[in-house]
């Protein structure tokens, strides 16, 4: 995406573990296990950036008696354009 041309998408909030899980943030198994995973969860955080983005780009061209197809069309036309 061209908002993010390096690939390092937004992370979120990320919490401590607590009670039960407490032992994965103190365990190195857990801990690579997790960094293993976090190909994964950068390609989750991409997809969450382009729903965001088609939310906000839906907003604008949502009109009250406009017909379900021409916003799906026009939807579907920004999110598989190429970007500029």
């Amino acid at each position: 995406m061209d908002l993010f041309p390096k690939g390092d998408f937004p992370k979120g909030q990320i919490c401590e573990y607590i009670g039960m899980n407490a032992y994965r943030s103190s365990s190195a198994e857990m801990r690579e296990s997790d960094r293993q995973m976090s190909s994964i969860l950068n390609e989750h955080r991409e997809a969450a950036e382009v729903h965001r983005t088609a939310r906000k780009y839906l907003r604008t061209i949502a009109q009250p008696g406009e017909l379900m197809i021409d916003i799906v069309e026009k939807l579907e036309d920004k999110v598989v354009a190429p970007s500029p």
